[in-house]
């Protein structure tokens, strides 16, 4: 009886343990598991840091933005004899001059096409007050417009009614700002809004 006890013991002895083919299936599953979850959270991390880059870009432009459509609420931007510093605004314009109520300071949103950013240039009683740029160095604008309805003075003395524009001054900003992201990919985000002039002449 003890010999057939000590076979038995010694064949399940000699099977204790893995093989060395289940070692490395097991280890196969088990890199396999880990690759996928590696995959997986550096997808998301990809992802966060894309989405991180579109927020730095969306704020940036949204600053510049802000900047401008304050500037076209709360300034004038017509004289007596229409739209200030001559020429009718109503087609685009590379740049656009909002002035204070008492018209002691002028703003001037410019465009530079060739360096591909948007400045404001002050300037209070005929003086250069301040020049600065209205976004990062690494956001660059490809496209500004600038519109202006109506084309006359809507308020002037000499204003024609007959002439079927009487309405409320209206600018339109039309910006496109672009950022390059980590991979080398340009994202570019456009605005576009209408504000009509708080002022009355």
């Amino acid at each position: 009886m003890s010999k057939k006890m000590n076979e038995k013991l010694r064949r399940l002895g000699a099977r204790d343990g893995f093989s060395l083919i289940e070692m490395l299936v097991a280890m196969a599953i088990f890199v396999l598991f880990t690759g996928l979850i590696l995959n997986s959270y550096l997808g998301v991390v990809r992802g966060l840091r894309v989405a991180e880059e579109y927020r730095v870009l969306y704020s940036e432009a949204r600053h510049s933005f802000e900047v401008m459509t304050d500037l076209a609420r709360n300034s004038r931007y017509y004289n007596e004899d229409g739209v200030q510093d001559g020429g009718v605004c109503s087609d685009a314009a590379d740049e656009f001059s909002f002035y204070a109520k008492d018209g002691s300071k002028r703003s001037t949103v410019c465009y530079s096409g060739a360096a591909e950013k948007l400045y404001i240039h002050e300037k209070v009683s005929g003086e250069v007050f301040s020049e600065y740029d209205l976004h990062a160095e690494n956001v660059f604008v490809k496209d500004f417009e600038v519109y202006v309805t109506p084309s006359e003075n809507p308020y002037g003395k000499d204003y024609n009614f007959s002439l079927g524009t009487y309405f409320h001054p209206k600018v339109t900003l039309v910006v496109i700002f672009a950022r390059e992201n980590a991979q080398g990919v340009v994202n570019e985000v456009k605005l576009q809004t209408s504000v009509s002039s708080r002022v009355y002449n």
